[in-house]
């Protein structure tokens, strides 16, 4: 999943490097290679898979759909660089080869990624509340980190994605 979400966000700087030199369906292109992959991975779905390659093959699914919506939401609104909100308010992971680890980034904060281990189990659709929770509430905790002790990137499971959830995770933050 965390590889997937990498190549992801490097594919999308490209498509807008080329987008900011001049080549104007840099990600309109990039959004079709994502629905070719999409579409080979649902063709994997359709086949003969063992339950727990199944299992990785769907995480991958409804993360790669989230980041189809992410891009389709870009071309939608004619965004014309990388520093547009829209694309600086989702969660991008990168690897830095320099230092050897996997850095998230969503607005203007940035931390080392701390190599949690999910496991192979399913993966919640990814939706704009859980943007939400995340692109307000991480760079809240680096403004007033006793504000919000148990963040975590991870979305609080579904179904208690609520404000009453949130207020429980970060009280002094939201009061």
């Amino acid at each position: 999943g965390r590889s997937t979400q990498i190549w992801w966000a490097l594919d999308v700087g490209i498509a807008f490097a080329r987008l900011e030199v001049g080549y104007d369906s840099a990600l309109k292109e990039y959004h079709k290679k994502q629905v070719t992959q999409l579409n080979t991975l649902i063709s994997l779905l359709i086949g003969k898979l063992s339950p727990g390659d199944r299992q990785k093959v769907m995480t991958i699914c409804t993360i790669d759909v989230h980041a189809r919506d992410v891009v389709t939401k870009i071309v939608a609104q004619k965004v014309e660089n990388s520093q547009a909100f829209v694309w600086l308010s989702q969660l991008r992971h990168r690897w830095n080869d320099t230092e050897k680890h996997c850095f998230a980034n969503i607005c203007d904060a940035q931390f080392l990624y701390c190599y949690e281990y999910l496991g192979n189990t399913p993966r919640l659709v990814i939706t704009p509340l859980t943007d939400r929770y995340k692109y307000v509430l991480r760079p809240a905790r680096d403004i007033v980190p006793q504000a919000c002790p148990g963040f975590s990137l991870r979305p609080p499971p579904s179904g208690t994605c609520s404000e009453h959830h949130i207020k429980n995770r970060c009280p002094s933050y939201l009061s």
